[in-house]
């Protein structure tokens, strides 16, 4: 009898690990809250802060000041696994600059620039996102770009990953997340 009762608990207890195996997510986990925000860059040459213009293929952005707002705590999805952070004590200073599309031998674009920590403090994770559109204002999706430990003063070069050029026309940056 208590041989049945141990192994009819043992199968409920391991039935109830396989219910909830996967079920959990980052968002899931107690005391951890925050998570990616989207922040919209200033117009070259405004002063107020506005949503990005439309910058054409043949365009170059110069000096781009971000303001970045920046989570508490939580976890970033990196091609390893997850990674914890918590929030940084003053909110990051970063400057985007010479951001412009490109074509390599294979015709196909990418998006190049540079983008400056004037802040105080490491950011330990960044990662920039840019929306891609055709001529008529349709997006066609994003090209997106990632570093690790960009310290106060640095530059990070960034390339994003490659797409077709058929349909595209002009970009605009869609978030900086950092972390």
């Amino acid at each position: 009898m208590f041989r049945t009762v141990s192994v009819v608990s043992l199968i409920a207890l391991l039935c109830v690990l396989i219910a909830l195996s996967g079920c959990i997510s980052p968002e899931n986990l107690e005391g951890v809250t925050g998570g990616p925000s989207v922040t919209e860059s200033p117009t070259p040459g405004s002063t107020d802060g506005g949503p990005a213009g439309e910058q054409s293929t043949d365009q170059t952005v110069k000096d781009i000041v971000v303001p970045i707002a920046t989570p508490q705590s939580g976890y970033v999805e990196t091609p390893y696994g997850y990674v914890a952070y918590t929030g940084m004590k003053t909110a990051p200073r970063l400057v985007v600059q010479d951001i412009k599309a490109e074509t390599n031998d294979l015709g196909e674009k990418y998006i190049t620039g540079r983008i400056k920590n004037e802040g105080s403090s490491r950011i330990d994770h960044i990662t920039l996102t840019v929306n891609l559109y055709n001529s008529n204002g349709n997006l066609l999706g994003n090209a997106v770009s990632s570093a690790h430990y960009l310290g106060p003063g640095k530059v990070w070069r960034f390339t994003t990953g490659t797409f077709p050029s058929k349909e595209f026309s002009f970009f605009e940056v869609a978030e900086i997340f950092v972390a």
